[in-house]
């Protein structure tokens, strides 16, 4: 099949009632506004709880529910929290939120549409479109719960025990291997994703950082050894014909290394695993989503995040049943409708011409072929020239530095202003920058360029792949 015959049927589920969205963050809905309208939807209006920067088209109408004074309350590096008080908001509704939606939808005939991870099943008395199923999510994407799903389906994982909080310690004894233990928080207060609630734990400092962390939202923990390898990824698709599994990907997860935090900074094609463990970690996500299927009917994407260690095993170590964040960078370079609309109408039941062998024909050597890096630190204070630029290019020794008179820069490192904080972008060079060995290794060497030009109070953040490496 061709992956362009999906326009048709993507178009006319899109085109059967008017859109209204509603985002975090008006301005951050402007790249799917731009999906929508190259595509012939109806856009009525954007909502969010709070403004932010955008390009959304002249004259489409907006409604912030936080006045711009409080902008600077919404940011923060625990976005799971933030996103969790957006859902709440949109969920409990308001007399402003009310008004603003009757105003352009008064026979209320439109559907709403809300960020992929959303668990909204309605807004002001609109049906959201294409959304997840709440309670299989939650089943599904507790890391204190996962580990029966890899026994039931007889793959392999590392020694875990699921203990409460105040037994950590006494299990970390038991599981450590000499590298120290990992903790990953349960879903008690809300579900847990971003390794905000994972840590690893390896002194006292960081065992107490731990227990500070997790006291207050979570009542259990995982406890499994500190496994130092390629924090990796595996994307798929759920059809109502099979399961599509794409190609592994790099995340970006950098280590803490005074209170054990992970950072997520982002993910990466341009890494490679061997031939052998890219085939196994495709199929473990063949059958993941055949299990999926028949015990959730679960239609759309997921994905299944782990380990690859230095001999080439992979230990998975969660799944995210939704349309993840892996999932939407492969869509950058995926030929045929942007495949978030596709993920939304399989969940929405739609009736698409999809066969998944065929389908997984067709979308393989394009993630192979094309390469995508989404690398960042968010919440940082801006420097004092703004918008400034790092070039990077290797030292005698291979290690990325500030190199601003170097003819070849493999990247460059570049500010943005949200409003209310500093984000820094890697902007790699990918003909540059070779393909095969991870990237986290040089990002790290990047950050710390940044924090040597600009004095940022970053720590020392260092790369679980390039720890694997010397080991």
């Amino acid at each position: 099949m061709s992956v362009h015959s999906l326009y048709g049927p993507i178009q006319a589920a899109l085109s059967e009632r008017p859109l209204l969205l509603v985002w975090p963050r008006v301005g951050a809905a402007a790249e799917v506004v731009a999906q929508l309208n190259g595509l012939g939807a109806t856009v009525l209006g954007v909502a969010g709880v709070v403004r932010g920067r955008s390009d959304l088209p002249a004259g489409l109408p907006t409604l912030a529910l936080t006045d711009a004074g409080a902008e600077a309350d919404a940011a923060g590096p625990d976005f799971i929290r933030e996103f969790q008080r957006y859902e709440r908001r949109m969920a409990a509704g308001s007399d402003a939120l009310q008004g603003f939606f009757d105003r352009l939808d008064p026979q209320r005939q439109a559907r709403v549409l809300a960020p992929s991870a959303a668990e909204l099943a309605a807004v002001c008395d609109r049906p959201v479109w294409g959304t997840v199923d709440p309670v299989a999510r939650r089943a599904l994407e507790d890391k204190t719960t996962i580990d029966a799903l890899w026994d039931a389906l007889g793959c392999a994982r590392a020694p875990s025990a699921v203990v409460p909080l105040a037994e950590a310690e006494r299990a970390a004894a038991d599981l450590d291997r000499g590298g120290g233990t990992v903790w990953a928080g349960d879903n008690t207060t809300t579900i847990e994703g971003g390794a905000i609630t994972t840590r690893h734990v390896f002194d006292r400092v960081s065992k107490e950082a731990a227990i500070t962390l997790f006291s207050p939202r979570c009542a259990s923990v995982r406890v499994m050894p500190y496994i130092a390898g390629v924090p990796c990824a595996i994307q798929a698709l759920c059809t109502p014909s099979g399961v599509v599994a794409l190609r592994p990907m790099e995340m970006l997860v950098l280590r803490e290394p005074t209170e054990g935090r992970f950072v997520l900074c982002g993910m990466s094609t341009q890494w490679d695993p061997s031939w052998e463990a890219r085939a196994a970690m495709r199929s473990l996500a063949h059958r993941v989503g055949a299990h999926l299927h028949a015990r959730w009917g679960w239609r759309g994407g997921f994905s299944i995040d782990g380990i690859l260690d230095p001999e080439g095993s992979f230990w998975p170590t969660e799944l995210n049943a939704r349309y993840s964040a892996g999932l939407s960078l492969l869509e950058t370079v995926l030929p045929g409708p942007p495949l978030q609309f596709i993920d939304r109408a399989l969940r929405a039941g739609a009736d698409l011409p999809i066969e998944a062998a065929a389908l997984e024909r067709a979308l393989l050597p394009a993630v192979d072929h094309r390469r995508v890096i989404s690398a960042r630190l968010h919440h940082l204070p801006m420097p004092p020239e703004g918008g400034a630029t790092l070039r990077l290019a290797p030292d005698e020794a291979g290690v990325w530095v500030e190199a601003p008179t170097a003819t070849r820069s493999p990247a460059t490192l570049r500010w943005t202003d949200t409003g209310t904080h500093g984000v820094l972008t890697l902007d790699p060079e990918p003909s540059l920058i070779r393909r095969g060995p991870p990237l986290g290794p040089r990002f790290a060497e990047a950050l710390a360029a940044a924090e040597a030009r600009w004095g940022l109070g970053l720590p020392p953040l260092r790369s679980p792949a390039a720890e694997a490496l010397k080991g």
